[in-house]
């Protein structure tokens, strides 16, 4: 399995709070997540999204998908109901059109993106579903010119992000972990979105904005169907 810096249970317990203000339950809501039969959850952490689901949609069968075998060790022991499998979003070990319902939410960035969307369009059913939220360009930027974090390495590690990103929008080109360039997190952009959708037959049929920096998008969330 490639190399990652896993987010602490402290991080994971606090999005389960931070869902209950930001965009994630009317996203769900507008893509009529009460209806799922088999929701998928790519990049689950120790499984906070899919507990905000089990409100939203009591019956549907509920499986999280995570690299981190500690985040889902401690999700498993929470919440019994969730199916949890460690495993890539690059790699997912489910069956094709398996699912109904899909959820990325801002994990897309951390992977090897184009690898991981034909990945969700596999393993959804003709007409099923993809609640995505990712970082854009308004994110990235404000890290760059303001790291929450200080000193000289993680103003680097900002600013190698930016160039990541730019060059997934305009070359298409991303690294793949370990490499140097892919242990970055270039941000998506929309139109590099749509382009690497269609050939996956699937399509954008929402988009909603959570906030801007300077005017640019920091935080996108997509609703995507697939077509057939």
């Amino acid at each position: 399995m490639s190399t990652y810096f896993f987010a602490s249970s402290t991080y994971h317990r606090g999005q389960l709070a931070a869902q209950r203000s930001d965009m994630t339950v009317s996203v769900l809501c507008r893509a009529r997540i009460a209806e799922a039969k088999c929701v998928l959850d790519v990049g689950c952490g120790a499984g906070q999204t899919l507990r905000v689901v089990e409100g939203l949609n009591p019956t549907a069968s509920l499986i999280g998908v995570d690299p981190d075998e500690e985040a889902c060790r401690a999700g498993q022991g929470e919440n019994g109901r969730i199916f949890f499998i460690q495993a890539e979003g690059e790699h997912l070990p489910i069956a094709d059109g398996s699912v109904d319902f899909a959820i990325c939410r801002v994990a897309l960035n951390y992977m090897h993106q184009a690898t991981a969307l034909h990945e969700l369009a596999r393993v959804l059913a003709p007409g099923g579903k993809l609640v995505l939220s990712f970082i854009s360009f308004g994110y990235t930027l404000r890290q760059a010119l303001h790291p929450a974090r200080g000193g000289v390495g993680q103003a680097l590690g900002n600013f190698k992000d930016l160039l990541a990103g730019i060059a997934l929008q305009v070359l298409g080109s991303q690294g793949r972990r370990p490499a140097f360039w892919g242990r970055s997190v270039p941000y998506t952009s929309c139109d590099w979105l749509r382009r690497r959708l269609r050939k996956d037959a699937c399509e954008i049929a929402w988009l909603g904005c959570e906030g801007y920096y300077l005017g640019c998008a920091t935080i996108w969330w997509a609703i995507i169907s697939r077509t057939k």
